[in-house]
């Protein structure tokens, strides 16, 4: 994930579901409008559930890519080494508008 500074939510849940079964939770998404608020999961079977994980992050790291980390942190499936990343994890969807 070094120097990695964007990307998709939706890959980065595909990602991570590579190494955590269907079904678990990946991610949740919160905002100002409630009816946007998602909780991702596991869509798929895992390819590994227990290949050992190190996760590589600098300062360039951003994003999507922040997400994958701290999802694969979270349910205890990396390491995470390197520097402290960009810190947003800030993720934008594009929504309809009602007409």
């Amino acid at each position: 994930m070094r120097g990695n500074g964007g990307g998709l939510l939706k890959e980065a849940v595909d990602i991570v579901n590579l190494f955590v079964d269907k079904g678990q939770k990946i991610v949740s998404q919160k905002g100002k409008v409630k009816e946007m608020n998602v909780e991702y999961v596991g869509l798929k079977p895992a390819v590994d559930l227990q290949i050992p994980i190190a996760i590589l992050v600098d300062r360039g790291s951003a994003s999507a890519s922040e997400i994958v980390t701290g999802a694969m942190q979270e349910l205890d499936r990396g390491v995470i080494i390197g520097q402290r990343t960009f810190g947003k994890g800030l993720v934008q969807q594009t929504v309809k508008p009602l007409l």
